[in-house]
């Protein structure tokens, strides 16, 4: 399962399929690559489907939970998805610290 569905995200969703991975990504928003042009994210989508990548499409994963037969990751609309493994691909945050940026201006 990937969570994220920005070009990171994608980007692995494909290459696990290509592996032949069972595959849910997990959208909060309606479309894939939200920020990106709609024709080009349906067309994507299209591809993901046609590769057996199942879509949770307006669900923002709220829950991670760990059990017996691997993890579930519960969303805000009520769905789970059950899977072996979960990868999160929902943002990035720069690592500045200690850097002196503050002095650098």
């Amino acid at each position: 399962m990937v969570v994220g569905s920005g070009v990171t995200g994608v980007e692995f969703v494909h290459m696990f399929s290509s592996f032949g991975a069972q595959v849910t990504l997990i959208v909060s928003r309606q479309q894939v690559l939200p920020s990106k042009d709609p024709e080009v994210a349906a067309a994507l989508e299209n591809e993901l489907l046609s590769r057996g990548v199942r879509l949770f499409k307006g669900a923002r994963a709220e829950t991670i939970e760990l059990t017996e037969k691997g993890v579930a990751v519960g969303c805000d609309d009520g769905r789970v998805a059950l899977g072996s493994h979960a990868l999160l691909a929902i943002g990035s945050v720069p690592n500045s610290d200690g850097l002196g940026l503050e002095e650098a201006g």
